[in-house]
């Protein structure tokens, strides 16, 4: 008599007897595609090259660097996922990316912003809404999400904008007009 087994044991025999292997890159794909990894690639803007990371819910960090070895390290300890280089993301994304770096108008880009706080979330997504050329203050920036007196607290949100350049930080500035220390 045949003894039960498991139907995953047997089609993990079955594979292994039959010799095929998996792609090398299936692991990162399945990652990359349920949004448990990233991928990243290289993008020009008007600083120069920039490391851009996303996943299936958008955009989820930007950062200069000096090689790809020291982004991987730095995205790692940030966020706490995997990442992997890839060509590219999907020709919408990558579109969407290329455009709000040429263009500098980025309130229609799917961002992920997961682990931030609510409050945050809110500074940078009314901060997306700030058009190029133009500048905010702190406080109005405050006000716009229902907390004017919290501008110091802005302040810091913009300071762990995990996208800047794409979401522009640097548009907001301190009440007298003047660059601020975020």
């Amino acid at each position: 008599m045949k003894s039960h087994r498991e139907p995953e044991e047997t089609i993990a025999q079955q594979l292994a007897d039959s010799g095929v292997s998996a792609p090398d890159t299936l692991l990162s794909e399945v990652l990359l595609g349920t949004g448990l990894a990233d991928g990243y690639r290289s993008f020009e803007s008007p600083i120069g090259p920039v490391y851009v990371t996303y996943n299936p819910r958008g955009v989820s960090a930007v950062a200069l660097s000096t090689d790809s070895n020291d982004f991987e390290s730095h995205f790692a300890e940030r966020f706490g996922r995997s990442i992997y280089a890839t060509r590219g993301p999907s020709r919408v994304l990558d579109r969407q990316i290329r455009t709000a770096l040429n263009t500098k108008t980025t309130s229609s880009l799917p961002v992920d912003l997961r682990g931030l706080s609510d409050f945050t979330v809110a500074v940078l997504r009314k901060v997306s809404q700030v058009p190029a050329g133009q500048v905010r203050p702190y406080a109005w920036i405050a006000t716009e999400i229902g907390n004017p007196g919290a501008h110091r607290a802005v302040g810091s949100a913009l300071a762990s904008n995990p996208i800047p350049l794409l979401i522009p930080c640097h548009r907001i500035v301190r009440s007298d007009g003047q660059i601020g220390d975020y």
